[in-house]
């Protein structure tokens, strides 16, 4: 599902960049609403190939080693959740519109209806209609176009409409460069998610160096490199990750150079 969700959060950042200097920059208020309408069409071209994917999911779960009865049932639950997915991308949308215009609390007031709704929903589908397992995506689906009903309806109905200005064709314009924009955020929203959901031994793997001023005339470099091994987690709670080993070194400008804990230390031996 983050698949997807890579394009809701991340893709619309673009709105965020674009829709913003639009609003405050532009003599032209209906610019704003062709930037959300080229926001439907990149990000719905965008939508396609993930679509393909969770149709097909099943093998990729297989080939990724995953049980494969669990693998059917999730793919199930993918394919039923492809009609639905692609109105949570366009909520998102919609919600950075309004944003970009200072209406800031129109996403919470719809999450306020549509999370019960969600819960009622999935109740009715899963076990007052006995769909089972296929209720879920149907009734999440459900809850996202509901949303995004919802976003849009607030919109009409409040100062925010007055961007919107109707279809243009130009919406069709310069789709490049807002695609170019959604890639990066893809990108960024990506990279923060592997890291959060990786484990901490893993996720150390980057090595983070920081330069900063260490005297007058030299540098202090830090490296922070894991020590890697492999934890038991079968000791229980009492079984700890090794810690980071930190590393300075300081350049100094006599071409001298030693670890430390303190780099002035090293540049007043020299």
């Amino acid at each position: 599902m983050s698949t997807a969700w890579l394009i809701a959060l991340g893709g619309t950042t673009a709105l965020d960049t674009l829709c913003s200097s639009s609003f405050t920059g532009s003599k032209n208020p209906h610019e704003l609403g062709i930037l959300l309408q080229r926001a439907f069409v990149v990000l719905g071209v965008f939508y396609i190939p993930i679509a393909i994917l969770w149709y097909f999911s099943e093998e990729v779960f297989l080939r990724l080693g995953q049980d494969p009865s669990l693998s059917a049932e999730s793919a199930t639950f993918l394919r039923y959740l492809i009609p639905g997915g692609l109105g949570y991308i366009y909520f998102e949308a919609g919600k950075k519109f309004l944003q970009a215009q200072g209406i800031m609390r129109a996403g919470t007031y719809v999450l306020l209806i549509t999370s019960p709704l969600n819960a009622l929903l999935n109740w009715l589908f899963v076990y007052n209609f006995g769909m089972g397992l296929i209720g879920a995506p149907i009734a999440t689906g459900i809850t996202y176009w509901v949303g995004f009903l919802g976003i849009m309806g607030y919109a009409r109905f409040s100062r925010g409409w007055r961007a919107w200005g109707g279809w243009d064709r130009a919406c069709l314009r310069n789709m490049g460069v807002f695609a170019r924009l959604a890639g990066l955020g893809f990108v960024m929203v990506g990279t923060e998610w592997v890291f959060v959901t990786l484990p901490p031994e893993r996720s150390a793997l980057m090595i983070i160096v920081g330069v900063r001023n260490c005297s007058p005339g030299s540098r202090e470099v830090r490296y922070c490199v894991p020590r890697l091994s492999i934890s038991n987690y079968d000791n229980g709670p009492s079984s700890q990750y090794n810690s980071l080993r930190h590393w300075r070194r300081c350049v100094c400008p006599r071409g001298k150079s030693s670890r430390s804990t303190r780099c002035e230390r090293c540049c007043e031996s020299s």
